[in-house]
């Protein structure tokens, strides 16, 4: 063993303290890596693969009623490849211990098997064709209310109740987040997913010979923008609420959304832990090649080379970072299972697991190693670069001057210790930058960590405490008259019911276009108000349109300017509103109007 590797060893053990402490911090930085970035590529690749296997549709479009040779002709259309119509209806079950009624979303199933978004069955079969009383249920559902094969449950079906038998528990690719419809967050025992043969759904709703969805599969190639103008063009008289992509459907854009995040996270938290643990290899190292300069000039007087010198001192830290990196490991595998579990509890997959790969291993050590050669390069090139009959005398003191506040006469001001203080920030500069900026990683990973929560928390505060502050929402197929509102409000218990009108429509500013929902409000509403991210109320106009910022921005509008709004039904002609002001809501996507000028179109 060569005297500088004994040397190496002894320097390790001389400063295990440090050397452990350093070591934590880069496991933590390493675990983080090592745990996001499996978990990341665990769900991306389990997405892809489930998409590509199952087929899952490109495009997506929803009709109000459309005969079933309407299907066959879109199937024709140019870049589209593949069409599947079916029916889709919105459903009220009976759950047993429940006071409020569960919704549910009923999909129909063809008799000649599903072309596009193929189920995974998990357990039991398929409805036998010809039953009307059998249903396949969403895992998730299943799950939540212990539903198995042979079990029944009560459904509402266009106002008939009846009595489903669950021959199977399945997975969908269309359906990997399970979430109502203008709900924030998926609740399983809330709402659920149910599959039955087409001709009980069509029988049951009146369809017969006719559809409500569609999936689309596009050509190799094809634009999914001029299939999307296509269909929307032959859907237009039979009331479309639009196409759209599979990247703004409900459950693939919120799992999306929740992997890129993640891909955020399995970057930034680890550039914190790593940040700060190259600060501390610095400053340990500059500390001790302070004390050892004797030695530095020793070693160069017997002939050991700059290099030598320097790969011994980066030795000290890469070692250090090693062992992080060993440790960062085996805790960001637990890590990573403990991700995929939480994961699963919200998503939907068929075999979702922790699969790390050998290359974020390799990353994880590199970015170790990486960032301890950073923090000690500086220091060690400073060091060496001294000759040898100079090192062999102390360092020398500082050059001390007047300091800025010294000059100023400001002095007397502060006590003796403070003033110690102040010469040596002044003095070293450098030093006290490396240390603020140690301290302000710090408290980054700290903000890093739990500013989500605290967001989360503000945003249900002023939503559930302030904006809406109803206590039951009362959702309807289909609008009512206005004396829908007193019935409720004669109910026992009822205290105040108002009545609001929640439509989707298309906003059009100039080529821009986008897809929104208009909520109406009565004048004076005290059940359903508008604050935004600042909790400050605003009032909506009693003519024109209150939009969200982030909407107004996509659109390309500000206060004062006109959009033409497009009943996606088809149920009002288009017509052109003033907005009146641009709100930073909650959400930023909200347009809201007053209620009777919403009826009149205004």
């Amino acid at each position: 063993m060569t005297a500088l590797r004994r040397k190496l060893l002894r320097d390790l053990w001389r400063m295990r303290a440090q050397v452990l402490t350093i070591a934590l911090v880069v496991a933590c930085g390493v675990a983080s890596l090592f745990s996001m970035r499996s978990a990341y590529d665990s769900l991306r690749g389990e997405r892809d693969a489930w998409y590509a296997r199952a087929r899952f549709p490109d495009v997506f479009a929803s009709v109000r009623r459309a005969p079933r040779s309407v299907a066959a002709r879109l199937a024709s259309l140019p870049g589209v490849a593949l069409v599947e119509a079916r029916i889709v209806e919105e459903v009220t079950l009976d759950m047993p211990g429940m006071a409020e009624p569960v919704a549910a979303r009923v999909v129909s199933l063809p008799p000649t098997g599903v072309l596009l978004g193929a189920l995974h069955l998990r357990e039991g079969r398929h409805p036998e064709q010809g039953r009307s009383d059998e249903a396949l249920v969403h895992e998730a559902f299943a799950r939540a209310w212990g539903l198995r094969p042979g079990d029944t449950i009560v459904a509402v079906l266009h106002g008939r109740r009846q009595r489903l038998r669950v021959t199977g528990v399945a997975l969908s690719p269309e359906f990997v987040s399970t979430m109502q419809p203008g709900a924030l967050v998926p609740d399983a025992r809330r709402y659920g997913v149910l599959w039955m043969n087409e001709s009980a759904v069509a029988a049951a709703f009146q369809m017969e010979g006719a559809f409500s969805d569609l999936g689309v599969r596009l050509d190799e190639g094809a634009r999914e923008a001029a299939v999307v103008a296509s269909l929307d063009r032959a859907l237009a008289p039979y009331g479309t609420t639009g196409a759209y992509g599979r990247a703004r459907h409900p459950s693939a854009r919120w799992v999306d959304q929740e992997i890129e995040q993640l891909k955020g996270q399995a970057t930034v938290t680890p550039l914190l832990f790593l940040g700060v643990a190259a600060l501390l290899v610095n400053m340990v190292l500059a500390r001790m090649l302070g004390l050892e300069r004797e030695q530095i000039a020793t070693l160069k007087a017997i002939g050991y080379g700059d290099r030598e010198i320097i790969a011994h001192y980066l030795s000290h830290a890469v070692v250090t970072a090693l062992l992080g990196a060993v440790l960062g490991v085996g805790l960001g595998a637990v890590a990573g299972r403990w991700f995929i579990t939480l994961y699963a509890d919200f998503f939907r997959f068929p075999s979702l697991a922790f699969r790390p790969s050998a290359a974020t291993l390799a990353l994880g050590v590199l970015a170790s190693a990486g960032s301890a050669v950073a923090g000690a390069l500086g220091a060690v090139r400073a060091a060496v670069r001294i000759p040898p009959a100079e090192a062999m005398r102390p360092e020398p003191p500082a050059r001390y001057r007047p300091s800025v506040m010294e000059r100023l006469g400001a002095y007397h001001l502060l006590p003796s210790a403070a003033r110690m203080v102040v010469r040596e920030l002044e003095r070293r500069p450098g030093r006290a930058a490396l240390s603020v900026v140690g301290v302000s990683f710090a408290a980054a990973i700290m903000v890093a960590g739990r500013f989500s929560m605290d967001s989360l928390d503000h945003l249900l505060a002023v939503q559930f405490a302030r904006a809406q502050s109803d206590d039951v929402t009362v959702s309807f197929a289909r609008p009512l008259p206005q004396r829908a509102a007193f019935e409720v409000a004669r109910l026992p218990g009822v205290m105040h019911a108002e009545a609001q009108r929640a439509a989707g429509v298309r906003l059009r500013h100039g080529r821009q276009v986008r897809e929104a929902a208009i909520l109406g409000l009565p004048r004076g509403s005290t059940l359903r108000r508008v604050f935004d991210e600042r909790a400050t109320r605003w009032d909506v106009p009693a003519e024109g349109l209150l939009l969200g910022r982030a909407l107004g921005e996509r659109l390309g509008v500000r206060a004062g300017d006109t959009v033409t709004v497009e009943d996606a039904e088809g149920a009002m002609p288009p017509r052109d509103v003033h907005v009146t002001a641009l709100v930073d809501d909650m959400l930023g996507l909200g347009a809201y109007m007053d209620l009777d000028a919403r009826h009149r179109g205004r």
